[in-house]
């Protein structure tokens, strides 16, 4: 009898851990940023120029373009790189992030992308077990499709882009797998799989009604996705977005289906109450979203350039999403993104993010349980350079959705405190409130000029942070990015520039046999040119002509550094050097380019970098 019961017990177990193991994700917790593949500063990469200053001050052009919004760090301290050392750089700038892995954006992409986004995608697994990486990968399939391609066009699409991918990683240990081998994948805009819902050209509310009435479109997603793993030859831990949170009906009967869901957090707390309450009675994995920036769109409209900006009070929203993580114990963070620099997401070390939102993922990974690290204090601006009403040299039609915050609130200055004890918070001069230990935020209003913080106790200044670029009421460009400042700038700065020069470094030194003090000097040197290039942009709002002769004086300068270090020939084989990978890349993108209307884009590695 005894061991009857025994027998019962150790069966009972069993289904009891099949019924876990079947929704269960992966061991731990983890930070997975969406990553753009082709957003990479490689000439391997077509997109790389995007990143460059040279389209950032592209003489001649509009400035109120998407490329002209955004720089990304790394174009200022180095060449494209070769692709293997340009996704090493992505890998371990994003792990000084806080970062723990890159979820591989899939969408609808041009035929001649599949191979290059699959290779790219190759490299990063490659990279990531040659070097001993620690970090992960995960798929993030978006359906959206415009309504030129039909559903079955666009599955059809995804099912041979996937198939690539697999091919070239089946074997990797970076993915992030369940008990059951499942890789894991979020989609988006799911519905949009199914014919009959017709999701491009319906609306919102009409979608709805119809799944919520229906639910057997729910069970054609499934089928579906079934499909998709069958061709694919490779089962996927799906973690589905739901669209309609109020609706508990649908939310349920996906959950039949799915692993877990997830949603764009959107501040109805209603809302998002009801889904966390369904994921606890079903036992299943939080997943908590969030993004540095709300998206900024730029569009055309009967031949007229327009921008469509989401008004944000600031990093509040980010703060709070970080925030929510931590107290609903989520098992993952989605940030949107690692890399979206159009869309203003991106969290990469760049211009006018800065570094600001990569200390506040680090601050709340360690408060979540991701880090043993101290909290370290630390103070953190962010403010919109431009006003809202400002005057623009070029103006551009401007629709300001007030979803998140209102245009009020975009205007005002941010002052972040992360203290260990309290201290009183002053603003040019002001004083603005007082800090208690924790996390505090403080808004003033400041119509144009500096922005100064001093943070003291009993009346000594323990933190001085000052924004480095001044606000104004007219401006050369427009440009909604929060631009954040912090005490940790210089140090973070630094590793940046440490990691992307790195492989740059090594080379020259086993070129040119360069000793440990040259190597110090050069680095000494990279640091300086890169600071003042930096500043020269952020503080000088001038045109891009004016803004270029500015810059060819700090590199003038950087080039009298270079040539005292490596002496007469050296420097002579070290400009030869420079100047020819700039003219290889270039000649590689026009390569491109010109692949359009054939297949013979196999784009070759650059000789030297």
């Amino acid at each position: 009898m005894k061991s009857l019961y025994l027998t019962f017990c150790l069966l009972f177990l069993s289904v009891l851990g099949f019924a876990q193991d079947k929704y269960s994700l992966f061991e731990g917790k983890l930070v997975m940023a969406q990553n753009h593949p082709l957003a990479l500063y490689s000439a391997q990469s077509p997109w790389y120029s995007f990143m460059e200053f040279d389209n950032y001050a592209n003489l001649g052009a509009n400035p109120n373009r998407p490329e002209a919004t955004y720089l990304p760090l790394i174009s200022e301290i180095t060449n494209p790189l070769f692709l293997d050392d340009a996704v090493e750089f992505e890998m371990k700038a994003a792990i000084a992030s806080g970062i723990d892995g890159f979820q591989f954006v899939i969408r609808y992409a041009s035929v001649r992308n599949i191979d290059l986004i699959s290779r790219i995608i190759a490299a990063y697994h490659r990279v990531a077990e040659e070097k001993k990486i620690d970090f992960k990968f995960s798929l993030y399939i978006d359906f959206h499709h415009s309504r030129k391609q039909s559903s079955s066009q666009m599955i059809q699409h995804m099912k041979v882009q996937l198939q690539n991918i697999l091919e070239l990683t089946s074997k990797s240990t970076k993915w992030v797998r369940s008990s059951d081998n499942e890789i894991l994948t979020l989609t988006a805009t799911t519905e949009s799989i199914i014919e009959d819902l017709n999701i491009t050209k319906k609306g919102y509310t009409s979608v709805r009604n119809t799944i919520h009435n229906d639910l057997s479109y729910i069970d054609k997603v499934y089928y579906a996705l079934i499909d998709i793993q069958s061709y694919i030859k490779q089962p996927l831990a799906i973690v589905y977005q739901v669209r309609f949170l109020s609706d508990t009906k649908i939310n349920q009967k996906i959950l039949d289906h799915f692993k877990s869901v997830w949603y764009v957090y959107n501040q109805n707390k209603v809302a998002d109450q009801s889904i966390y309450k369904l994921l606890e009675k079903n036992d299943r994995a939080y997943i908590q979203y969030v993004s540095p920036q709300k998206s900024q769109v730029f569009f055309t409209n009967k031949n007229e350039p327009k921008l469509a900006v989401t008004a944000v009070k600031q990093t509040a929203v980010f703060q709070d999403e970080l925030e929510s993580a931590v107290l609903k114990k989520a098992k993952m963070i989605n940030l949107d993104s690692w890399n979206d620099y159009r869309g203003s997401s991106h969290l990469a070390p760049e211009l006018y993010h800065n570094m600001g939102y990569s200390l506040l993922i680090n601050y709340y990974k360690n408060k979540w349980g991701k880090s043993t690290s101290s909290s370290k204090e630390f103070v953190m601006l962010s403010y919109q350079t431009v006003k809202s009403d400002a005057l623009l040299q070029k103006e551009m039609p401007l629709h300001v959705v007030e979803r998140y915050g209102t245009l009020e609130d975009q205007d005002k200055v941010e002052i972040t405190t992360y203290l260990n004890q309290p201290a009183e918070v002053f603003c040019n001069g002001k004083l603005v409130g007082f800090a208690a230990k924790g996390r505090n935020n403080f808004y003033v209003d400041i119509k144009k000029g500096n922005v100064e913080v001093l943070l003291k106790r009993d009346n000594i200044v323990c933190h001085k942070l000052i924004g480095a670029t001044p606000i104004r009421k007219k401006a050369y460009r427009q440009n909604f990015l929060c631009n954040t400042y912090t005490t940790s700038d210089e140090e973070l700065l630094n590793e940046i520039i440490s990691l992307a020069a790195g492989p740059i470094l090594e080379k020259n030194r086993l070129r040119f046999l360069l000793t440990q003090k040259q190597l110090a000097e050069i680095k000494k040197a990279l640091i300086n040119k890169v600071t003042n290039d930096i500043s020269i942009t952020r503080v000088l709002e001038i045109s891009d002509a004016a803004l270029v002769i500015e810059r060819q004086k700090i590199n003038k300068n950087y080039e009298k550094e270079m040539k005292k270090i490596l002496g007469d020939i050296h420097f002579e084989i070290w400009k030869d050097i420079q100047n020819e990978s700039h003219k290889v890349s270039r000649n590689i993108e026009n390569l491109y380019k010109e692949s359009d209307n054939n297949n013979n884009y196999n784009l070759l590695q650059p000789t030297e970098f």
